[in-house]
């Protein structure tokens, strides 16, 4: 992706996602199976930045916003590649450590699940399916892990 298109896409995923807080709250709701917990009034924008206190570089998302049970981070993604892969699956993993800091104790109780919506202009599985949902799994139980991590594909192509 040229540097232009990065830009555009930036700008816009800015500007379409920060200054539209009822779509945001209509795509998580569209996203999610059950959504009758997310309400707009609980709802609220939060720094887009993640983690800074651990120094890491090129951590901003498109948006991110939380309720009281969660943070969820919308990406749009215009190409499949390993490196907007790591990217996003870096960003799940930093919002769930986004309330630890150094020297400070935490209780594990209260983490915030993570939901991630990915808007893409590619199918990610190749499925010609139009959502995908995953989380982790037990591979041969196919028993769920934890409930802490959702990540919502919506093929936009």
């Amino acid at each position: 992706m040229k540097l232009e298109e990065v830009y555009l896409k930036d700008k816009f995923a800015t500007k379409i996602f920060k200054d539209n807080k009822e779509y945001v709250i209509k795509i998580i709701k569209a996203a999610l199976k059950d959504s009758k917990d997310i309400l707009p009034s609980h709802f609220e924008f939060v720094d887009i930045r993640i983690n800074d206190h651990l120094g890491l570089k090129d951590t901003t998302t498109d948006i991110v916003g939380s309720d009281t049970l969660h943070y969820f981070n919308c990406e749009i993604n215009m190409n499949n590649t390993r490196k907007s892969q790591n990217k996003n699956f870096s960003y799940l993993c930093q919002l769930i450590l986004r309330d630890l800091s150094p020297g400070r104790e935490f209780d594990y109780k209260n983490i915030l699940a993570v939901v991630q919506i990915n808007l893409n202009a590619f199918d990610y599985f190749g499925k010609k399916k139009f959502v995908y949902t995953s989380s982790l799994l037990e591979e041969e139980l196919n028993l769920p892990r934890t409930n802490l991590i959702k990540i919502i594909d919506i093929e936009t192509f």
